[in-house]
């Protein structure tokens, strides 16, 4: 049976074919590239075509800042000069000076950020001239000035010259050790293994100065032998210590003053140690019982392992306190011992010691002396009671009682002395035996 069409149906189906029509186009809108937002070259989001922002003028300057002489710690104000020289006195400035207030130093290092602006790079040399004090009070004007390197100077190499072209690289590539840079005016080359013919780095990787053909990791021949002069390698900052072969020793040099050297042949250290080089030469007088209180220790280093060999030595802090010229301290208050001086030490106190012998020796030599003057007179004296005893007493009353072994009968009549005595004692003897006598016949 066949149904028939009636038109109460006809208004839902069209509505229904009207909404699958609205569907199928905001579909199609969400996925066209022409109407789709995140693709529009304008919007925001494209980072493909966002525009960079411009190269700023300032640049980072990093210092180290010494306060009596110890790094300087804590918050200092600093101002900065752009100088067309070195001379603060004879040069002049350029741009206006920059102001950096409220800067933490630490352990004496300290970052700002300096902006002169463009202007005062042009290509021409420029030194920096510093001024700093603590937090509030007044600056004091630091010497000498510092040159600028080439940093600051990449904004006039930005746009060295009118003409862009120059500016595209197209291409970079190394050869051995040589650069090829090209760019829309041709193809630059530099061999990087050497520089003015002076500094040479080879294929090995060993680093020549004016040695064309090092043989160690680093090579330098240097450009003279003098004290003074620019050879050898310098260590620069509140003084210059240079390094450097002056012809016969490896000499260390402090401000063009030579300290110490290694002899050649030997590899003995050597101080300078010349009349010529000294002042104020005075005697170390006696140092003996000083010495003699010195404590010399055994210890390990913090560094060292517990069953490394011991140490010999002293503690800095108990040598100053008998000896305060041995102790050194360092910048960072730690003490330490000339231990070099010890030995002058050992040697005043041998010396010492050896006049107190050479006196103890005259004194025994004394004593020994009249020791013997007495022992001879002993031996005169016997003799001399041995020749009387036998010359004026008759052999035969003489018993074996009345000469004793150590001669004292003899001594009592050797001399008027003895003679003396004998007679008081006799006198003494009548006086009692007639004491006696009286008493009996009362």
């Amino acid at each position: 049976m066949k149904r028939k069409f009636t038109p109460r149906l006809l208004g839902p189906a069209l509505l229904a074919l009207l909404f699958a029509l609205l569907g199928i186009t905001w579909v199609y809108s969400q996925d066209s590239p022409a109407n789709s937002s995140l693709s529009s070259p304008d919007t925001p989001g494209n980072t493909s075509s966002q525009v960079s922002a411009p190269l700023g003028a300032a640049f980072t300057y990093q210092g180290e800042l010494q306060d009596a002489g110890q790094p300087a710690s804590g918050i200092y104000d600093f101002s900065f000069r752009l100088l067309d020289g070195p001379d603060p006195m004879s040069d002049n400035q350029v741009g206006s000076p920059v102001a950096v207030n409220g800067v933490s130093v630490s352990d004496g290092i300290f970052t700002v950020e300096l902006d002169f602006g463009a202007g005062p790079f042009t290509g021409d040399a420029r030194w920096l001239e510093i001024s700093v004090g603590r937090d509030g009070e007044s600056l004091t004007t630091l010497s000498p000035t510092q040159p600028l390197t080439a940093v600051p100077y990449a904004l006039y190499g930005e746009d060295a010259d009118a003409d862009p072209a120059n500016e595209l690289n197209s291409g970079i590539n190394f050869i051995g050790t040589t650069l090829q840079v090209t760019d829309a005016g041709g193809t630059l080359t530099q061999n990087l293994g050497t520089f003015n013919g002076n500094l040479v780095i080879t294929a090995n990787g060993r680093l020549g100065v004016r040695e064309l053909s090092p043989i160690t990791d680093v090579q330098i021949t240097q450009s003279d032998g003098l004290i003074g002069g620019t050879g050898g390698l310098t260590f620069s900052r509140s003084t210059n210590w240079k390094i450097m072969h002056t012809g016969s020793h490896l000499s260390f040099v402090e401000n063009n003053v030579r300290r110490s050297y290694i002899e050649t042949g030997t590899g003995n250290y050597v101080t300078v140690s010349d009349a010529t080089k000294k002042k104020d030469v005075q005697p170390l007088g006696t140092v003996l019982d000083n010495v003699m209180q010195l404590q010399p220790v055994q210890f390990h280093y913090l560094t060292q392992d517990n069953s490394a060999p011991s140490n010999y030595g002293f503690i800095a802090q108990d040598v100053a306190t008998v000896f305060p010229d041995l102790a050194r301290t360092a910048e960072d208050g730690t003490m330490g011992l000339s231990y070099a001086d010890f030995g002058v030490l050992a040697i005043a106190s041998i010396q010492e010691q050896q006049a107190q012998i050479d006196a103890l020796q005259k004194e025994n030599e004394a004593l020994r002396a009249e020791i013997n003057d007495i022992r001879s007179m002993l031996n005169q004296g016997n003799t001399t009671i041995s020749s009387t005893t036998s010359a004026s007493l008759p052999a035969a009353p003489l018993s074996a009682s009345a000469l004793r072994p150590d001669g004292l009968a003899g001594s009592l009549f050797s001399s008027w002395a003895g003679v003396v005595l004998l007679g008081l004692v006799l006198l003494g003897g009548m006086l009692f035996w007639n004491r006696q006598q009286r008493g009996s016949l009362s």
